[in-house]
């Protein structure tokens, strides 16, 4: 057997993120199956097309991670936001997911999420400096799905 000499180098980030993901994915789902792995993309937008707000995630096995929900300052508390995983949620159902989990900070909406039925898993401190990142999780109850 060669050994060879192991360099740690600048690497090209999107490349690299491909190739990442390809071997954790044949790992992955060498243990837990296929990833059934689809994105999500929901938005309000007004007549004219601007955006409102939106949402995007991903789904894989059984969960749906959401990446991303923002609503503009003038349309907060306009309950925009909780059309947005609302929907998300009823989507996830329909696909069979049982749990959805996503992360916030402090200065974005953690009381949103709680009021939404999330449970805070943990937080990280200083993270920003100043603030707090917390994660979130819901578990889905099929069984109070209206649309099955």
């Amino acid at each position: 057997m060669t050994t060879r000499a192991l360099q740690i180098r600048n690497d090209d980030p999107d490349n690299l993120r491909t190739e990442l993901l390809e071997g954790l994915r044949v790992f992955n789902e060498a243990v837990a199956g296929p990833y059934r792995d689809e994105p999500l993309a929901l938005s309000i937008r007004d007549d004219d097309g601007v955006l409102i707000g939106g949402l995007t995630g991903l789904f894989y096995w059984n969960m749906l991670q959401v990446h991303l929900l923002w609503v503009a300052e003038e349309h907060r508390h306009s309950r925009c936001g909780t059309a947005l995983l609302s929907r998300a949620e009823e989507i996830a159902m329909h696909r069979g997911c049982e749990v959805i989990y996503l992360d916030t900070y402090t200065f974005q909406a953690p009381g949103f999420y709680r009021k939404q039925g999330y449970t805070a898993l943990g937080s990280m401190p200083d993270a920003p400096k100043g603030f707090e990142t917390t994660w979130f999780t819901k578990r889905l109850n099929r069984d109070s799905n209206p649309a099955d």
